[in-house]
């Protein structure tokens, strides 16, 4: 989808049957791709909350897509993989943005290690 701006493109995931989209936003310092449900990346941090999330397996010390996520959001995991490839190998990927925790600023090993979890 085209917002008018050739900068900004929204996307369905692949793999996700239309429940995930994405946002790709270019700037001058690089590419921006912004997930909502797919990735989470929430820090350690301590409490009842955060023993919780990180028992229902939202924590991690890296980026990941959480397994309850998996199971209801990932419908094709190689369309998936195949798209995390290919978003690791755009050439101006500089972060990621994510709906559930922190930026992600070193973009191509997150999503080669998440890819390959997929595997």
């Amino acid at each position: 989808m085209q917002w008018g701006d050739t900068s900004v493109r929204l996307t369905t995931v692949p793999g996700t049957d239309e429940g995930e989209f994405s946002m790709e936003v270019d700037s001058r310092s690089g590419t921006t791709l912004v997930v909502n449900d797919l990735i989470f990346n929430l820090p350690e941090k301590k409490g009842l909350g955060a023993w919780l999330m990180g028992v229902l397996g939202f924590r991690s010390d890296r980026p990941l897509i959480p397994k309850l996520v998996m199971m209801k959001l990932i419908k094709d995991k190689n369309a998936l993989r195949a798209q995390l490839q290919w978003w690791a190998d755009m050439i101006s990927i500089e972060r990621i943005l994510v709906s559930h925790g922190e930026p992600i600023e070193n973009p191509r090993h997150t999503l080669l290690q998440i890819a390959g979890g997929l595997a």
